[in-house]
């Protein structure tokens, strides 16, 4: 759940994490000057950091690292309030 002063909580079902379990975590976000969104999350063992180009495609959302040619892991979203 993203916050305009640039916080939000972040959840996670586990899939694509080395240890496949859920998770919460705290972090904040920002639109980079090349228009990705980039965030840090504070998970309660890892940090993430990270920036993607999103994308939505009917009712869903999808974000690539990349945006050329070349093959780029793509992940499905979802944003509320």
């Amino acid at each position: 759940e993203n916050s305009a002063d640039g916080t939000f909580v972040a959840s996670s079902d586990g899939r694509g994490s080395t240890k496949q379990v859920p998770g919460r975590g705290k972090g904040s976000w920002h639109l980079a000057d090349n228009g990705t969104y980039c965030v840090i999350i504070e998970w309660s063992v890892a940090t993430d950091q990270w920036c993607r180009y999103l994308f939505k495609v009917g009712d869903k959302y999808y974000g690539a690292g990349s945006v050329s040619n070349d093959a780029a892991n793509v992940f499905e979203y979802e944003f509320s309030k």
